[in-house]
């Protein structure tokens, strides 16, 4: 969608409430298209005279957002000089559960008007299920200790990633027919079967005895 066609569905949507252009806008989830849905969602919040699909129009967007996962419009939109974008799109981040932007909203825990700070400690409360309130160095404590966990997962899956590859070339490691000598020796103490056609014979001998000693006393 070219940006010409993009501009005009939003202002269809934004002055005419157009529920074809927002079916059109949250068909695509082009990185325009979606900075568009989200400018869009604060001009409609900021309308002088709010209208009955108000609610309804900023759900569909918010939900399309949401289930997009682009968080780089919505991190852009928190740099907006509009107030109501900059709340919009922290809900959408609490929303999304992308704890990568979790930095991004803590700096608006600074921002100069106090609804956008409070915006901002309610959604990182949703997205981290922690609550440090408006304090932004907090949060920032909490952000450092994240990383710290987070490296140390990491170091932790190699050295398990290191300890299965150690494992798995010493076994490929063993010298052939080693294994197979093992079982030969009778690890559970039985003494090795001979090959079949030994116990073969011994039994054509054992059936021979009988009548080689009949032979004998009838010699006698």
């Amino acid at each position: 969608m070219d940006r010409d066609r993009i501009a005009e569905l939003q202002e269809e949507l934004v002055r005419e409430r157009s529920m074809e252009a927002l079916e059109r806008l949250t068909g695509t989830t082009q990185d325009r298209v979606l900075t568009a849905l989200i400018e869009a969602a604060g001009e409609i919040i900021d309308a002088e005279t709010p209208q009955d699909e108000d609610d309804t129009i900023l759900e569909e967007i918010q939900t399309h957002l949401v289930k997009c996962a682009e968080t780089g419009p919505l991190v852009d939109a928190l740099e907006s000089k509009n107030a109501s974008i900059r709340e919009f799109a922290l809900g959408c981040l609490g929303e999304m559960g992308d704890v990568s932007v979790a930095e991004h909203m803590i700096a608006r825990l600074e921002d100069e008007e106090p609804s956008v700070r409070e915006a901002a400690s309610e959604h990182l409360s949703l997205l981290t299920d922690h609550d440090y309130g408006v304090d932004p160095a907090a949060w920032r404590r909490w952000l450092e200790t994240q990383a710290d966990l987070t490296k140390q997962r990491e170091a932790d899956e190699r050295e398990e990633s290191r300890q299965r590859a150690k494992a798995k070339t010493k076994v490929l490691d063993v010298p052939e027919g080693a294994i197979d000598e093992a079982d030969e020796e009778g690890g559970d103490g039985e003494r090795p079967r001979r090959p079949a056609s030994e116990e073969d014979d011994d039994d054509v001998d054992d059936d021979r005895e009988p009548a080689s000693l009949d032979q004998d006393e009838d010699g006698e």
